[in-house]
């Protein structure tokens, strides 16, 4: 027992300091040369951790910028925070935009007139943190599937209603202030 305490005590603490240093130097060595864009996932990283870890402590920078940019405080603070109307920014190569009513989408009217109206609940996947200009939400993909695949009596419109960080709560919050009023003719929620 003796033995063991005194490898966790000197033992433990003397590896990681050495693992870290390691790690650190192979990070100088590599943060000089460029992070590759394709390193989201460990595996497109081709199992390199130093070359994954880059990749994330560069969303995280870039996600902080443009989080900066697009979000303000919630007034009534029931919701963590609130996208700001009519903001925009750069996440990677895309350009992030949020509406005159706080939804990354198009600008469209309240009154939905005679369209058929979706609109999408949900986090960052349904909001689209995209990295690329051409990458699209998935709500705007489904919205261009719906109009080029089925012929219907009304227009479909797919209204982006998502935000990253919001949990279901928030978004319960959400479909009553905010979704509820453009009178949806149904709202499909995906929460991960």
């Amino acid at each position: 027992a003796a033995n063991t305490a005194i490898l966790f005590i000197v033992g433990l603490p003397l590896s990681d300091l050495v693992y870290s240093s390691t790690i650190h130097a192979s990070r100088r060595k590599t943060a000089q040369g460029p992070v590759k864009d394709n390193a989201y996932s460990f595996e497109a990283a081709k199992e390199d951790p130093i070359q994954f870890s880059l990749w994330w402590e560069r969303f995280i920078k870039e996600w902080s910028r443009l989080n900066r940019r697009i979000t303000v405080p919630d007034p009534e603070q029931r919701l963590p925070f609130k996208l700001n109307p009519g903001s925009s920014g750069t996440f990677f190569d895309s350009q992030i935009s949020i509406n005159s009513l706080g939804f990354r989408d198009r600008e469209f009217e309240v009154e939905k007139g005679n369209q058929y109206r979706i609109v999408t609940l949900g986090e960052s996947t349904t909001m689209g943190i995209t990295l690329k200009n051409d990458d699209r939400p998935w709500p705007k993909v489904l919205e261009a599937l719906l109009q080029s695949e089925l012929k219907c009596a009304k227009p479909i419109e797919v209204i982006n209603a998502g935000v990253a960080a919001y949990d279901l709560r928030h978004n319960l919050v959400r479909l009553k202030s905010d979704v509820l009023r453009l009178k949806p003719d149904m709202i499909i929620s995906y929460h991960g």
